[in-house]
């Protein structure tokens, strides 16, 4: 199915975007902070990648919550001038 391999082609471009990223990240420690121990670079660059992982999740939450307090608020407003323009329409009619 055409949409099976479109799912799959995603993922498979989150998870090579996933692996360039845990490499250039621990590319950069291993030259900047972890110089005499290589090892080191590469195991503090997943768990880097996996907390800038976690910490972009929870504010694309954060951002839809926000969002959807507005729109909740939006609604809300929307029908009360509905409901008094009606009131309003029905009364100008009288």
């Amino acid at each position: 199915m055409p949409e099976d391999r479109a799912i799959n082609a995603i993922i498979n471009y989150l998870i090579d975007l996933y692996e360039r990223l845990r490499a250039i990240v621990a590319h950069y420690l291993h030259i900047y902070v972890f110089s005499k121990d290589p090892a080191l670079a590469a195991k503090y660059g997943d768990f880097l990648i996996f907390m800038v992982t976690l910490t972009v999740i929870y504010a694309l939450i954060e951002l839809l919550e926000g969002f959807k307090k507005f729109f909740r608020v939006l609604l809300l407003l929307g029908w009360t001038i509905l409901i008094v323009l009606i009131a309003l329409n029905y009364l100008a009619a009288r």
